[in-house]
């Protein structure tokens, strides 16, 4: 069930989707309503909800909604296909654009709209015989891909911000993707495109403004595959606020303050964990409650839909009935954990709290001798405390001697210890017999370096190490410097020096004949060179041999053109630069030039006229020499520019008359357009049947009638850019009159806020009434405040050691308000007055226990509340400071009893040697 909740969009008033659990009152104040609409033409609002239903009505709006998407989808792929085939003129035959209308036709007809269907009949005819007539060519192209893909978005999310659409594409191939597909979103002021991509699923658009249209459109450069508008979410939507609670074996659910639009009502359903539904009711009333009988605990999941759209959930569970009376303790076999469980009397799990566990020592266990301890569990719980005691045996571990401790021999510095045994317990020593020692009698003296002689420097090379004079010590391996201080073998290495290169000697390039020298160090001390790279070489090495000409493969003669400089036959040396003619003989660039020979215009070409069914070309020379085309002043043109296209049959689409269709008799609107389009060369005008519907620009009010127009468009042609055109307004139907409801009770007055009388209020024009149905104002209905009854003075409480009192003060009988002695509001914080502390006074010294009395430990004692603090201010008991009498002198033994009373808890324990 809880799987089954989280479906809805819930929003509460801070705005986070959740569920409700416990007292407080959840609200469903929803400022993220989801209310879209989705086509621009058909002026109506839909509301996008979980896919959990709950009426007929709203399965009905789905089904519409659905039929007008599937007739928007085959009116965009008609278009599609127009317009990938050159819908304007040519590029497809005169039984295909017949067959594209008919499409058309068929998909209005299927979406309901038969007027549309009957209006066309009688034009199409003629709009295919325009076609057919305007077909100047057929175009054979070869096809090798015939793309099938489909794209269809649906709006996921609505927000007043943002958009987030589900992208679904149908057969879809790589090739469908070659040519870039765009996905716009335009709107006042806005735009954003994304690119779309065969594995796009989700788009998201942000930045929009509340309650603003938007244009989605998917396209390539060919087609149009989507096409749509949408409406944000509006800014805030109030829906009131729900409580639940259960009071003896009854659920009770409160409502309050709903405000619901006209024809809106609202469902209280409530289901049990297994889903069943085990209450529903549908009400209209602002303010209401509702109560039924449970047959049994259970738990119990609430919901509140408006109109079937779910605005808040709520859960409540049956509360456990403890029995804290009886309360069973649980220990584990060590004694060192436990918990206390209580019986839930309704039958729910128990009530289970792990404990405190204390432990304290009677009789210490030593190495010789076993020792006692009690171990006590505690709880606290609903200011009730609860406790458990256990006695543990302390068994005596005897001298852990472990295993024995392996001889650290003495080094050059550090001392070394003798093999030996270590009782972990009591910390004592004990030599390889096990005999107790000192740890000073096992400590082996240090025995000092063994340096020998000084071993002399090594001096460090251009490439090689060196090493310091030092000395080593045999023993440990040490090593010390000349003055015998103890270094690392690394502090004592002399770097090597490295080479002197000094500035990088730049390279001597070789020329065709001259050798030259590679760029290379050398380096002062060792007398060696490397190259640029600073690697070792051999001088022979860094020489560079001449080159010799690079005459190459011979270069081409270059003729001469009409305008340009030919070239002759010739080397060129890369090298060097110089030019060689076709004998290799060394030869100046301008020896080589081949001078130009001019245009050969010939006859000038008269110009030919464009007809409706071939092009024209414009007069002009042509140069048989370069193929250069020239004007009349012989100037060179583009072959291009003196193309005259043929004319094609063209209507002014910018320029429409619209008509209206009138009843002859009474000469009103009868519901039928047509709009006509002049040919721009004098052809026969274009006059087409619009599709019109009726809407509604103003609703009908309590004392006015509705106002209607009709709305003309050429949205079922996709052949022309849509137009539309709108008819004067009309009105329709009789006022609606004032829905008054039930008469709305007094809000009586309180201390500081006003009330309001009885009245009606009209739950479509919002205007109020009085008892009487007497139009008036909210003003006028106002009851004034009463002010505060404060009643006598309340004393003051004074403050303690460690609690709060509160000043003298007022207090209002009716809102229980709190005001100071001159009847200023304050708050209860505001009244509390801090606690005194302690009076701890001085240090009282501590009184040391003798062999039969006892003593007390120094401590405070603070005089105003009679309580005891130990040396640091800890709060603690007398009994607590209490010194134990020390006994008469002699050594302890072991106390032979199980069970120890509660009187010698915490105290040491003793049993006088010579007593009885």
């Amino acid at each position: 069930m809880k799987d089954e909740l989280n479906n809805y969009n819930i929003v509460n008033a801070d705005g986070v989707s959740k569920e409700h659990s416990g007292d407080e009152k959840i609200s469903f104040d929803n400022d993220d309503p989801g209310f879209i609409r989705e086509d621009a033409l058909s002026g109506q609002s839909e509301v996008y909800r979980a896919p959990e239903t709950f009426d007929e009505r709203r399965e009905d709006k789905i089904a519409k909604r659905d039929r007008k998407e599937k007739r928007e989808e085959k009116r965009t792929s008609s278009s599609s296909s127009s317009s990938s085939s050159s819908s304007d003129i040519g590029g497809n035959e005169s039984g295909s654009a017949a067959s594209d209308v008919s499409s058309s036709v068929s998909s209005s007809a299927t979406a309901g709209t038969t007027s549309v269907a009957s209006a066309l009949g009688g034009t199409m005819g003629a709009l295919a015989s325009v076609v057919a007539t305007t077909v100047v060519a057929a175009l054979v192209i070869a096809i090798a891909f015939v793309s099938t893909m489909t794209i269809n978005a649906k709006l996921a999310i609505s927000e007043m911000t943002s958009f987030v659409f589900q992208v679904e594409i149908t057969n879809a191939e790589d090739e469908d993707f070659l040519k870039p597909i765009t996905a716009t979103l335009d709107g006042d002021g806005y735009h954003s495109e994304q690119e779309v991509h065969k594995d796009t699923v989700y788009m998201t658009f942000d930045g929009l403004e509340s309650g603003k249209e938007y244009l989605l459109k998917i396209y390539n450069e060919e087609k149009t595959f989507f096409k749509k508008s949408y409406v944000t979410a509006t800014e805030y939507v109030e829906k009131g606020s729900m409580d639940v609670v259960i009071d003896n074996g009854e659920a009770i659910v409160t409502v309050e303050n709903v405000l619901l639009s006209a024809g809106e009502y609202y469902t209280i359903t409530v289901k049990d964990a297994d889903g069943n539904v085990v209450f529903i009711k549908d009400s209209v009333e602002q303010n209401a409650q509702f109560r039924f009988s449970l047959e049994k605990p259970t738990a119990l999941y609430y919901s509140i839909s408006v109109n079937g759209a779910v605005y808040a959930v709520a859960e409540t569970a049956i509360e456990p009935v403890y029995d804290l009376e009886n309360g069973v303790w649980h220990w584990n076999t060590e004694n060192d954990s436990a918990y206390i469980s209580f019986v839930d009397k309704n039958g729910g799990a128990p009530l289970v709290f792990d404990a405190t566990i204390r432990s304290e020592v009677i009789i210490e266990a030593s190495c010789e001798s076993d020792g006692s301890r009690m171990v006590t569990a505690t709880v606290s719980y609903e200011g009730k405390d609860y406790s458990d005691r256990k006695t543990v045996v302390l068994t005596s571990p005897g001298h852990a001697y472990g295993d024995l401790i392996a001889e650290v021999p003495a080094g050059c510095e550090t001392t070394g210890t003798a093999v030996h045994y270590h009782c972990e317990e009591c910390d004592k020593y004990f030599d390889a017999d096990k005999n107790e020692v000192t740890e000073e009698a096992l400590v082996i003296a240090a025995k000092g370096h063994a340096y020998g002689d000084l071993i002399a420097e090594v001096p460090a090379g251009c490439e090689t190490e060196g090493f310091a004079a030092h000395y080593r010590c045999e023993a440990c391996n040490k090593y010390f410097n000349a003055d015998k201080n103890e270094a690392t073998e690394e502090a004592l290495v002399i770097a090597a020096k490295g080479h002197t290169y000094g500035e990088l000697i730049e390279e001597v390039p070789a020329g065709c004949e001259t050798t030259g020298t590679a760029a290379h160090y050398h380096c002062e001390e060792c007398n060696k060179y490397f190259d640029a790279d600073k690697n070792e070489a051999t001088e022979e090495a860094l020489v560079i041999a001449a080159k010799g000409h690079t005459y190459g493969d011979l270069i081409a003669e270059v003729p001469a053109g009409c305008e340009t400089t030919g070239t002759a036959a010739h080397y060129h040396c890369e090298e060097c630069d110089k030019y060689f003619d076709a004998d290799k003989n060394e030869a100046t660039e301008e020896a080589l030039v081949i001078a130009a020979k001019g245009h050969a215009y010939g006859e000038w070409m008269v110009e030919v006229p464009a007809t409706s069914s071939s092009d024209g070309m414009a007069g002009h020379y042509y140069c048989s020499v370069c193929h250069k085309y020239f004007d009349a002043d012989k100037n060179e043109v583009d072959g291009d520019s003196l193309v005259i296209p043929a004319y094609d049959v063209s209507y002014d689409y910018d320029d429409p008359v619209w008509s209206w269709g009138r009843d002859e008799a009474t000469g009103a609107l009868d519901g039928t357009a047509t709009v006509t389009f002049i040919e721009t060369h004098g052809e026969d005008p274009l006059v087409i049947t619009a599709f019109v519907v009726k809407n509604e620009r103003t609703p009908a009010t309590c004392e006015s009638p509705a106002v209607k127009y009709y709305l003309a468009d050429t949205s079922e042609y996709p052949e022309i850019s849509y137009m539309s055109e709108t008819s004067e307004d009309f009105e329709e139907g009789d006022p609606l009159g004032h829905a008054y409801g039930d008469l709305i009770a007094e809000v009586p007055a309180g201390c500081e806020t006003t009330g309001t009388a009885a009245h009606y209020e009209c739950s479509v024009c919002h205007k109020v009434f009085d008892e009487n149905k007497v139009e008036t104002t909210p003003e006028a209905l106002a009851v004034s405040a009463l002010g505060h009854a404060y009643g006598d003075l309340i004393a003051e409480v004074s403050a303690g050691c460690e609690t709060t009192g509160t000043a003298a003060h007022y207090e209002c009988s009716v809102c229980h308000k709190v005001f100071d002695e001159n009847k200023v509001e304050t708050t209860p914080e505001a009244l509390a007055v801090s606690a005194l502390g302690h009076t701890y006074g001085d240090l009282i010294a501590e009184v040391s226990a003798g062999c039969e009395n006892d003593g007390v430990a120094a401590h405070y004692h603070c005089e105003e509340c009679d309580k005891y603090f130990d040396a640091d201010k800890n709060e603690t008991t007398l009994g607590a400071l209490t010194i134990p009498a020390t006994g008469v002198a002699g050594e302890p033994v072991k106390l032979i009893k199980d069970d120890v009373s509660a009187d010698i808890v915490g105290k040491k324990v003793y049993i006088m040697l010579g007593l009885p």
